[in-house]
């Protein structure tokens, strides 16, 4: 089997920007948890990468949620 590695699009500690109750969070990241689950496909078995940042006990943020820049954030709406 060969090495998997996964690029985070954001580290711990950096300060990012979400969407939540139609209003733009500020936050800062505390943890970073990777899930990866092997499904069957038609086409064999693959791998299923699921990254979410945790920025307190009550934000879970998935990575296609999250922005490095409020601006980028602004630009995806």
């Amino acid at each position: 089997r060969s090495n998997m590695y996964i690029k985070t699009k954001a580290d711990i500690g950096d300060t990012t920007y979400f969407l939540a109750n139609n209003k733009v969070i500020t936050t800062v990241i505390k943890d970073i948890a990777i899930e990866v689950t092997e499904q069957t496909s038609q086409f064999g078995p693959e791998e299923n990468i699921a990254i979410y940042y945790d920025t307190n006990k009550s934000n879970k943020v998935h990575k296609k949620d999250i922005f490095l820049t409020k601006q980028e954030l602004l630009d995806s709406l």
